[in-house]
C-alpha cells in the first residue's frame, strides 16, 4: 500500500494513528507512524500511481512526481509548508505484514557485546538458564544419533533487507496471495523478517529477526495434529505428509513462533487470485 510516514511525536500531537487517512498538499493518503522518522517531517513514496504497469502497478496509490521541483538544474525531491489535514472519520486499512513491533520488556531478541560474551558466553541469554530450570514436559527428551540438522543465522550481519523472503517464496513457489488475504494475515512467507524497536521511539534501537521454522524437538504443531500429518524425521525435521493434512489449523494455533502456513484458498488456476501462479510461466 502506499502511505503517508508520519513521526511518533507528529503524529501524538495530531491525533494520528495508523490507517487514519490525511491530505497532503490535497492528495488522500493512510498514515503509518513511524518510530525513528525526523521531527516535524512526512515521507511518501515515490513510484506509485502509474498508468500503464500493468495488472499489479496500475492505479496503485498516488503519483508524487507533479510535486518534484527544479532548482538548479536538479531535481528537489521535497517541499515545505505542506498542508497537512486529516480526513475525519476516514479509515484505510494497510496491508501490513507484521503489526507489533514494540519489545515492551519482552525478551524476544536479546543482545550483547563482545567484550561481555567473552566474560561470560551466557551473557545476554541468562533467561535460557532460568526458562530450562521451570520447564515441564511429558515427552522424552529427542536423541540423534545420527544427522541433526539445523540453520544458524548470522544476526551481527542481517539488516533486515527481507531477500532471503522472496529467494524463498520463488524457490519454493509460495503463493502471492494479495492484499485483501494479507489484511486477514493469512500471509503464506515461509520465512519472514520481525523488526523490533527499543527504548525512545523518536530515536529508537532497531533489531532484525529472521524467523522461520525452529524444527522443535518436542514440536507443538506435531502432537496437536489429529491426523498425524506432522511427524518428526530421526534427523531432527519437521515434517509434512501433505495428503494427510485435512485443514485443521492446529498446527497453526499451537506453534509459538507463529511460522505454521495454511492456504486457505486455491491459489493455482485461480482467476481470483490472478497474481503469479495462473500461467505455466508464473508456476515455473
Amino acid at each position: 500500500d502506499h502511505f503517508a510516514a508520519v513521526p511518533v511525536a507528529y503524529a501524538t500531537e495530531n491525533g494520528m494513528k495508523n490507517e487514519d487517512v490525511i491530505q497532503v498538499n490535497g492528495m488522500e493518503l493512510p498514515v503509518f507512524v513511524q518510530p525513528g522518522q525526523a521531527k516535524d517531517t512526512i515521507s511518501v513514496d515515490l513510484g506509485y500511481g502509474r498508468e500503464i504497469a500493468g495488472k499489479v502497478g496500475d492505479k496503485t496509490g498516488s503519483n508524487l512526481y507533479p510535486f518534484v521541483g527544479i532548482e538548479n538544474d536538479n531535481r528537489q525531491y521535497f517541499i515545505t509548508s505542506a498542508k497537512v489535514e486529516k480526513v475525519p472519520g476516514k479509515v484505510f486499512e494497510l496491508a501490513i505484514s507484521q503489526t507489533h513491533y514494540s519489545l515492551e520488556g519482552r525478551e524476544i531478541v536479546r543482545e550483547t557485546s563482545l567484550d561481555e560474551y567473552i566474560k561470560n558466553p551466557v551473557s545476554g541469554n541468562e533467561q535460557e538458564a532460568e526458562d530450562k530450570a521451570k520447564s515441564v514436559t511429558l515427552y522424552d527428551v529427542p536423541v540423534y544419533n545420527g544427522h541433526h540438522w539445523g540453520m544458524a543465522v548470522d544476526l551481527n550481519s542481517c539488516t533486515g533487507c527481507g531477500n532471503c523472503a522472496i529467494a524463498c517464496q520463488a524457490e519454493n513457489n509460495v503463493q502471492v496471495i494479495g492484499k485483501e488475504q494479507v489484511r486477514n494475515r493469512r500471509i503464506m512467507h515461509w520465512i519472514r523478517i520481525d523488526r523490533y524497536y527499543s527504548e525512545n521511539p523518536e530515536n529508537p534501537k532497531v533489531s532484525f529477526q529472521p524467523v522461520m521454522c525452529q524444527h522443535c524437538g518436542n514440536a507443538p504443531c506435531e502432537n496437536v495434529c489429529p491426523v498425524a500429518a506432522t511427524p518428526h524425521s530421526e534427523e531432527g525435521l519437521n515434517q509434512m505428509a501433505y495428503n494427510r493434512c485435512v485443514g485443521t489449523k492446529y498446527c497453526v494455533n499451537n506453534c509459538p513462533y507463529k511460522v505454521r502456513r495454511i492456504n486457505w484458498f486455491q491459489y493455482v488456476k485461480n482467476e481470483k487470485f490472478d497474481f503469479a501462479s495462473n500461467s505455466d510461466l508464473g508456476r515455473m
